[in-house]
């Protein structure tokens, strides 16, 4: 896609490309999606000892993201049952 441009004060000044709703959905279930399939994965190979205690933080700080993505990375495994609370 061409970048558009605009006329001001008689320059014209250059815009970045628009972006697609779908790019900026992507972009947004990236860190999310990131982070469960990470777990998941982790969770999987033995990375996490049966009843092992963890907190939300201390995943987050591990993995370099906001608590938001962890939180509902973990909802999502509670609901498939690979985690319990």
């Amino acid at each position: 896609m061409a970048a558009r441009t605009k006329r001001q004060s008689g320059q014209a000044v250059k815009k970045a490309p628009a972006r697609r709703p779908a790019d900026a959905l992507n972009s947004a279930l990236t860190a999310h999606e990131s982070v469960y399939r990470t777990l998941r994965e982790r969770i999987l190979i033995g990375g996490f000892e049966p009843g092992m205690a963890v907190t939300l933080r201390g995943l987050a700080d591990t993995l370099g993201v906001s608590v938001m993505p962890v939180r509902d990375a973990v909802r999502r495994l509670i609901a498939e049952r690979a985690l319990t609370m």
